[in-house]
Parts: C-alpha cells; structure tokens; sequence
C-alpha cells in the first residue's frame, strides 16, 4: 500500500511539471521552425 501511495503521489506532483515542460519544449521548436520559415523569404 505504502509503494503505491508513493507512486501515486509521485505521479500526482511531476504530471503537471511534465505536462508544462512538454507544452514549452513545443512551443519553442514550432517557433524555431516559423522563425526559420520567415527568414528564408
């Protein structure tokens, strides 16, 4: 029971981290890629 409330709560406190690390991470690279696309033309 202790290991599960464990990973539980583990997982309960880095998703949202991982989720807004994830979201920036794609952020960033669809940035890259439009900031790219407008300096060729």
């Amino acid at each position: 029971m202790t290991e599960t409330t464990t990973y539980s709560s583990f997982i309960t406190d880095w998703l949202p981290i991982t989720i807004v690390s994830v979201t920036v991470a794609i952020i960033v690279l669809v940035g890259i890629l439009v900031f790219r696309v407008l300096k060729q033309k």
